[in-house]
């Protein structure tokens, strides 16, 4: 897709396709508790993890997923919090859901002995994880590095990675390490640590074509927790530059803006969030930009329509910051030469960019 050159030509091509949407989810990711038993620096949600308070019944859950069905929705995914600590609410969802399960993020707390991790499996393929599924395998994450400087055993990780595909066939459900630290270092040590016991627990050397770690950086050059960690980089570029950036690197695109290369990251997306308090928004990136209601008052559908008549938004989804930024140039020219922190991920640039044209105080 051509981005457009200014922001009238922009608002010509929203005026004629606003009678089609431009905003289509094809799937949602659902935060089901606010519970967790970490609590990681880097959280990007990290005052709702302390509160604590919210969450989803299977019975809720799978009310949503019909709901997603119906208006032909057919990808979901679980997240938190940590889903493992309502383990028969995650169980239930599984064996009810009328959609595919995308992918299961955990921090691996649950699976510390090679019984539990066995057993549950077992309970996992009992409630149909990944079988189920119609078109895609289901992915559980586990996730190391900040997780294992609070606390969680590696050896979890390898209990998990050694069983795994014993009982689940690849086509079906796979397993991935997704390792996300405050630095690079100690990511490094993360993974060589793990690989160390790995080979000393099973005797064998870890196959990472089979399951394959997920590095992601730790200076937040595509990740929005970066600002979270309190420790954003000195080095600045501009709002433009950066974008640019983004969008050489295609790290843009992965969820709010369809690009062809999606068919290799084999994306599902837009991806909408789901929190645990019920807010729902247009994507999953923790800036929490584009509220689009809240699922315990309004119906999907409903929000889905209302969001697509939002300028912004359209503009959003039809290319992405870059034409996010021409707006916001019309309405402030000169922004996209301001310097920010390189650890402004594309969701944070999106938060920046909205809050100037909604004239708020995201405009810093």
């Amino acid at each position: 897709m051509r981005y457009l050159s200014n922001a009238n030509r922009i608002y010509k091509v929203q005026k004629l396709t606003m009678s089609r949407k431009i905003y289509r989810p094809k799937a949602l990711e659902i935060e089901m508790t606010y519970v967790c038993n970490l609590r990681c620096i880097s959280c990007a949600i990290l005052d709702d993890i302390k509160k604590g308070t919210f969450g989803f019944s299977a019975k809720e859950i799978i009310s949503i997923l019909s709901q997603l069905k119906s208006i032909g929705i057919n990808y979901y995914s679980l997240t938190g919090g940590e889903p493992f600590v309502h383990y028969d609410i995650l169980r239930s969802v599984i064996a009810d859901a009328p959609i595919d399960l995308i992918k299961i993020n955990t921090n691996g707390f649950y699976f510390s002995t090679p019984k539990i991790v066995r057993e549950t499996l077992g309970e996992l393929k009992e409630s149909g994880f990944g079988l189920r599924n119609k078109t895609i395998p289901a992915w559980l994450n586990i996730s190391i590095g900040q997780q294992t400087a609070q606390g969680i055993p590696l050896e979890n990780a390898v209990f998990i990675a050694r069983d795994f595909n014993h009982f689940f066939p690849k086509e079906k459900a796979r397993l991935s390490l997704n390792v996300f630290s405050p630095s690079r270092s100690y990511s490094y040590f993360v993974i060589n640590e793990f690989l160390r016991k790995y080979k000393e627990i099973t005797g064998k050397d870890f196959n990472e074509r089979k399951i394959p770690f997920k590095f992601y950086e730790p200076d937040g050059r595509c990740s929005s927790t970066a600002l979270r960690m309190g420790r954003p980089s000195k080095r600045k570029q501009t709002i433009k530059s950066l974008i640019r950036e983004y969008l050489e690197e295609e790290y843009l695109g992965l969820n709010c803006y369809f690009i062809q290369e999606k068919e290799t990251f084999r994306y599902i997306g837009p991806r909408m969030l789901l929190r645990a308090d019920g807010s729902l928004y247009t994507c999953i990136g923790y800036s929490h930009v584009h509220k689009m209601g809240n699922i315990h008052h309004d119906k999907l559908n409903n929000m889905i329509d209302r969001v697509n008549e939002e300028p912004i938004v359209r503009v959003l989804f039809m290319s992405s910051l870059k034409g996010l930024l021409t707006l916001a140039e019309k309405k402030r020219p000169g922004i996209g030469n301001k310097k920010i922190s390189i650890s402004y991920g594309p969701c944070d640039i999106c938060k920046l960019l909205t809050g100037v044209m909604n004239h708020s105080s995201h405009n810093a």
